[in-house]
């Protein structure tokens, strides 16, 4: 389940796509258009040395020091300079428009916003997570400005600052497009954690019930998931910890060590690598234990740039590490790493596709940003789907498990304790609505003698056929199981015992038919067989049983190939 999720993707755009030209000043915005993001329309400079005002950056503006950006998506890198961005707004009526500008990055530390008329600043507001949550001036998980633009051209000025990787998709336009687009958003993200947390408290169940720790460290990883999808997506700081300026500082690179953490110890229980690769096993727990001592290094010196580059590569090589994870345990023949490989591809197919909508390969839209999250989704239903098969493959052994141990593997009938889980419902039946009940012995004459004489695959034969025979007797209803050795046992449900006679008898002929062949050697075999019934003298199956196995007895004292029955 490898999530190189958005912020993973946008450190590597940071890093890589530092597109700017040495051009004019860039196209305008209009007041009747919606901009989902703004990324050509505006020029950006970095800070060096000093913070700059706004008035040092008006002059820099004028004396063009500032750069063109060409990508939708403004990206300068994890950890650097804050950054000022300046775009002009042109409002063509006659009259006042208020217009929304939503920032879509919920880490900024510090975030300025200036608008400029005809020289002078008409309105100023400042935000960021340095502030509680409560300072805002627009309740939002992002960073919010609204502006009233007068006719003409507004020039807007934005300072943004983090030690975060530095990505400002930029939204510009009407309240209405701009609530629209929240309510959406909202909706969307309302099924992805519906989904999440369905799927959380599915696999908790699960581990409630079977007691097995990969449910746990998935009901963990899921967990973490969420914690890792509320912070950078500003949902946790906007619900959760409004107050902690301190928690929302360090959620971002905590949440994302937990996350890869949490998904290693999943991928590692789902994979059976202990099992499979022990060493691997415990120079990986080595590992992520050095990390979290360095992360908590990091923490204490707050050096917040360091601790989130580290988390950032830290999920990195956790999608890498657990992608080889599945390989390796695949060729090793554990055939559920094939529902955790096809989950990779389908999450770094998301992710891409997140990465190619910053880079501006393809339009940069809602869904094109968000591709990541989808995959996400689809990953942890995959892995949740593969989590039931192991369990639903799981029963169908067990069950087959329980299944051949209730049968006799040579003849494939019921054994003796089949035979007795079956026999002991079927007497209570017979006992509560006073209903006849037969059972009959049979035991194989003289067998240890074929044994001797002809070997013991030949007995096996005898036993076989003897089998097939009582099967093709029986009735629908009745119980037959090989008792032991060369014994069988047919339990009669409404049965009287000249019915049971008649039946026993029957089997007796149809047995002494069948011709074996050894060798050269042709031969026959007799049965005896013993019948008894549920009387008033049989308080229990176990006293039925031993009459009938009393007569059994009875019918080889006196010659064997016969039926000893009860008497009416």
């Amino acid at each position: 389940m490898q999530h190189n999720f958005a912020q993973a993707l946008l450190l590597i755009v940071c890093l890589f796509s530092h597109t700017h030209l040495y051009a004019d000043t860039a196209e305008p915005i209009t007041t009747d258009v919606n901009y989902n993001a703004i990324g050509k329309h505006i020029v950006y400079l970095g800070e060096e040395e000093k913070t700059l005002s706004i008035s040092d950056v008006i002059q820099a503006y004028e004396s063009d020091q500032f750069l063109k950006w060409n990508k939708p998506v403004l990206t300068t890198g994890i950890g650097s300079n804050p950054q000022w961005i300046s775009f002009n707004v042109i409002n063509e009526n006659t009259h006042s428009v208020k217009r929304r500008i939503v920032v879509e990055t919920s880490w900024l530390d510090l975030i300025e916003f200036y608008a400029v008329n005809n020289g002078s600043v008409i309105n100023q507001q400042k935000s960021g997570d340095q502030f509680t949550f409560k300072d805002r001036t627009i309740n939002h998980r992002f960073f919010v400005f609204d502006n009233d633009y007068p006719p003409g051209q507004t020039q807007i000025f934005i300072r943004a600052a983090t030690p975060d990787p530095m990505v400002l998709p930029i939204f510009f336009g009407d309240l209405e497009t701009a609530s629209a687009r929240d309510v959406s958003n909202g909706y969307s993200y309302g099924l992805l954690y519906g989904l999440i947390i369905a799927l959380l408290l599915y696999n908790l169940f699960l581990y409630l019930s079977i007691h097995q720790s990969r449910y746990l460290y998935y009901v963990i990883y899921l967990s973490m998931f969420l914690l890792m999808n509320a912070s950078y997506t500003g949902h946790g700081f906007a619900f959760f910890w409004s107050d902690s300026v301190w928690l929302q500082t360090w959620v971002n690179p905590i949440s994302i060590t937990l996350f890869s953490t949490s998904g290693i110890a999943f991928a590692f229980s789902f994979l059976n690598i202990r099992g499979l690769f022990p060493r691997l096993y415990y120079k990986t727990i080595v590992f992520c234990v050095l990390f979290w001592m360095l992360q908590i290094i990091f923490i204490l010196t707050k050096m917040q740039t360091e601790s989130v580059a580290t988390a950032i590569a830290f999920v990195m090589f956790f999608s890498v590490f657990t992608f080889y994870a599945a390989i390796i345990s695949f060729h090793q023949g554990h055939r559920d790493a094939i529902f955790y490989l096809v989950a990779t591809i389908a999450t770094l197919f998301g992710t891409a596709i997140t990465a190619m909508a910053v880079w501006a390969i393809i339009p940069y839209t809602t869904l094109t940003y968000r591709a990541a999250e989808i995959a996400i989704s689809i990953d942890a239903l995959l892995l949740s789907l593969a989590l039931a098969e192991q369990i639903r493959r799981a029963q169908r052994e067990t069950l087959q498990a329980q299944q051949l141990a209730r049968i006799d593997l040579l003849t494939n009938l019921e054994n003796r304790r089949a035979f007795g889980e079956s026999s002991l419902s079927i007497w209570q039946n017979a006992v509560q609505h006073d209903q006849p009940l037969c059972i009959i012995l049979l035991d194989i004459d003289q067998f240890k003698s074929i044994n001797d004489n002809y070997g013991h695959t030949i007995g096996d034969t005898v036993l076989k056929q003897t089998a097939k025979v009582l099967n093709d007797a029986v009735r629908k209803g009745d119980v037959l199981a090989r008792w032991g050795g060369e014994e069988f046992t047919v339990l009669l449900p409404q049965t009287t015992i000249d019915k049971a006679n008649v039946i026993a008898e029957r089997i007796r002929k149809n047995i002494a038919k069948i011709k074996f062949h050894a060798d050269e050697h042709e031969f026959k075999i007799t049965v005896s067989l013993g019948v008894a019934k549920k009387d008033d003298s049989t308080m229990t199956f176990d006293e039925m049983f031993n009459i009938a196995d009393s007569r059994l007895y009875n019918a080889k004292q006196t010659g064997r190939n016969r039926v000893c029955t009860n008497p009416e």
